[in-house]
């Protein structure tokens, strides 16, 4: 069987998260109706939004499962929600301020055809105005990188894309924001019964569901023919250089500053191997030290954050173990992917 055969028989399904996103949701749908190869499933989870969302969706797109939750959950929940509502072998993970390029689906399927072990995909995600309704050239992701301080940065963000970003492979990672994913590494991969763990309510899910693929010996791949349009509400800013780091830290609400904070402590305490602190000892000193001097001299508002972390490291250690224990049957590797940036 050739490879398009095998392209085409593989079951998709789309799982988009909403909270008050009423306004976008006319340019995803349409952009996922109008994929060469069809969704076998699509699902909608609206996290108890209060702008019609669901109303919209329900009646202007009645294929489309809508599943309308009481109460606002997070990303993870409303992704564990909507993977279980679905059976397809794939299962596509969308913000609604994202918009497809009709040939996305199709090209984001293949490594996952072509190889057993890829467990998560990302195309090139580009900067979407919403008023204009196009594309504007700025590069917003092309796959995550994590530097030796364990920063998690989207690789690319911020500049032009000027055909440098042509050339697919592996990346450390996948953002959350447009995700295909293999529903048997998902399978495998999730812990107490989440594929995303649901503590992390917003941001850094993402980020912990690759990192604990990769340790479980799955992979993660960039495809640059699957391109995306994003919206970003938090702007596009390319934060390996030190001035983009503060400016896209200050273009944060408080609530997300905590959630970042938060979350960057609980998911090195999941998933950090020894080995990799021993290593980059120096490199995890000095960016944790960076953190706290930020939080305290900058953002003192957010000092309940430290208590937050605290509160973590009981559930944090007990997915840990539970991760550990299966790693050691996969001896899945981390630590080339570690950038010196």
């Amino acid at each position: 069987m050739n490879r398009d055969r095998r392209d085409s028989e593989l079951s998709v399904a789309a799982v988009v998260i909403g909270f008050n996103s009423l306004s976008y949701l006319r340019d995803c749908f349409d952009a996922l109706h109008r994929q060469t190869k069809p969704f076998d499933e699509v699902v909608f989870v609206d996290n108890a939004s209060h702008d019609g969302s669901t109303e919209f969706v329900a009646r202007t797109y009645p294929g489309v499962v809508v599943l309308a939750s009481m109460h606002n959950g997070g990303f993870g929940f409303g992704a564990n929600a909507g993977i279980g509502l679905t059976k397809s072998a794939c299962v596509l993970i969308l913000n609604p301020d994202v918009v497809l390029d009709p040939g996305f689906v199709a090209a984001a399927v293949e490594p996952i055809v072509s190889s057993t072990r890829i467990a998560a995909v990302c195309g090139k995600t580009l900067q979407w105005d919403p008023k204009e309704r196009a594309g504007t050239g700025i590069v917003d992701s092309t796959g995550l990188m994590c530097t030796r301080t364990r920063r998690v940065l989207d690789r690319g963000c911020g500049s032009k894309d000027e055909g440098q970003f042509e050339e697919g492979g592996e990346v450390f990672g996948v953002t959350g924001h447009c995700m295909m994913l293999r529903r048997e590494a998902l399978d495998d991969a999730a812990i107490e019964g989440e594929v995303f763990d649901e503590q992390f309510f917003m941001y850094k899910e993402d980020v912990d569901l690759c990192w604990r693929l990769r340790l479980l010996g799955w992979s993660c791949a960039y495809v640059p023919r699957a391109v995306a349009y994003h919206v970003r509400g938090t702007g596009i800013v390319d934060r390996t250089t030190r001035r983009g780091a503060v400016t896209g830290r200050n273009g944060l609400s408080p609530m997300q500053q905590y959630y970042a904070f938060r979350n960057h402590r609980l998911m090195l305490l999941k998933n950090a191997r020894p080995r990799g602190p021993l290593q980059d000892g120096i490199w995890l000193l000095v960016g944790e030290v960076r953190a706290l001097l930020w939080l305290l001299f900058m953002e003192p508002y957010n000092l309940g954050a430290l208590a937050a972390v605290a509160k973590t490291v009981p559930s944090g250690l007990r997915k840990r173990r539970i991760l550990m224990r299966r790693r050691d049957r996969h001896a899945g590797s981390v630590e080339s992917w570690f950038h010196h940036t």
